[in-house]
């Protein structure tokens, strides 16, 4: 059957909005147009040329990346070297590839954080912090008593008043507007040129900024006046350090030795060499961890007082840094921590579109490689 590339871009950011992602990285859909209807995806950790060519003989429409090809603006596009050579495969085999980075990691429903929970012998576990909170536009209208439901019954129509599992949210208060019509104006209430004292509310809804021409148009043909009075706020999205660090308690006291040790045998086969920084015999309760390289993280997981924190990209002086914090440290290769990227995307694919597309996952080849 098919589907449109914003469909599934769609169904990807309502559990894990591009707010999600860190200021400096690059998500979303970098080549391609959403209007592309296609039948074939391939799900893969990085744009490589062996994925393109995976993708070219299974004619898919789109490839589905973790890490961006895209980092910065680039000033030229040379098909003879990275990433000129995969930008050019790409367009010329006419394959779209949407990204999906940091707003994954930080998302509880897609994050390989929770892959990597469900595999450890862990209880009680999941994310540090709440879901982050998306930027988004705050409406406030001004509405007659008697013309409150109708206008935001049409406004939770167009998409405003969502926070959520939650629908038409609001908050309504009371409160007197005044306002005196020209001699050209055809006032609702009252006369023109007459100063009119009307009680009326305060609507307030929370509304997404891809959704505000709809919910403007919405407003403008519910509510009763010749002109709106309506305001606009920005608010800002939040996620802290904290959304990408998840902890959880082990079912049974270990010792750090024996710890890394079940880590390497419970992440799967194939799991590189896991390296330690800590005394082996320390009995360790709780572990804090994060996918990819969260070495940056290493005293917000400090402050949630847990025995060990569980990461790659680490060097010497993080493994300083954790013990001197009281935490010991567990190094797993970064590309072992994100792999299960491309099953969890290929799973949520499959779920979501049925057979309405067929998904290809491409594991790759690690990029970095332990000694």
């Amino acid at each position: 059957m098919g589907t449109t590339i914003q469909e599934i871009a769609s169904a990807i950011e309502a559990v894990a909005p591009l707010d999600y992602a860190e200021g400096w990285d690059n998500v979303g859909l970098q080549i391609g147009s959403g209007n592309g209807e296609i039948d074939t995806v391939v799900v893969a950790l990085d744009v490589r040329q062996s994925t393109l060519e995976i993708a070219k003989g299974a004619k898919a429409g789109l490839v589905i990346a973790h890490h961006p090809l895209l980092f910065s603006p680039i000033t030229r596009i040379d098909s003879d070297c990275f990433p000129g050579r995969e930008i050019h495969a790409l367009i010329a085999n006419g394959t779209a590839l949407y990204v999906g980075h940091t707003n994954i990691d930080a998302s509880p429903i897609l994050s390989m954080n929770l892959e990597i929970g469900k595999r450890l012998p862990l209880e009680d576990f999941g994310p540090v912090a709440m879901k982050p909170q998306p930027a988004s536009i705050k409406l406030v209208t001004f509405i007659p008593e008697e013309s409150l439901p109708q206008v935001r019954s049409a406004l939770a129509e167009a998409g405003a008043g969502v926070i959520g599992e939650y629908r038409e949210c609001g908050f309504a208060h009371r409160g007197l507007g005044s306002f005196r019509g020209s001699d050209r104006s055809n006032p609702a209430i009252g006369e023109r040129g007459v100063l009119e004292e009307v009680e009326e509310f305060r609507l307030e809804m929370v509304c997404p900024k891809s959704k505000m021409d709809r919910i403007i148009r919405a407003l403008w043909e519910s509510h009763p006046y010749e002109e709106v009075a309506y305001d606009l706020y920005p608010m800002a999205a939040y996620h802290g350090n904290s959304h990408f660090i998840w902890k959880g308690n082990l079912t049974e006291p270990t010792t750090l030795e024996e710890l890394a040790s079940r880590i390497k045998e419970d992440l799967g086969e194939g799991v590189a060499p896991v390296r330690f920084a800590g005394n082996p015999e320390q009995e360790v309760a709780s572990l804090a961890w994060c996918s990819g390289g969260g070495k940056s993280l290493i005293g917000s997981a400090a402050a949630l007082g847990v025995d060990v924190y569980m990461t790659g990209d680490t060097g010497h002086h993080d493994a300083l840094e954790c013990l001197s914090l009281g935490m010991a440290l567990v190094d797993i290769d970064h590309h072992y921590t994100e792999r299960f990227f491309v099953q969890i995307m290929k799973r949520f694919l499959e779920e979501e579109f049925e057979e309405r597309i067929q998904v290809i996952g491409d594991p790759g080849e690690p990029v970095y490689l332990a000694g």
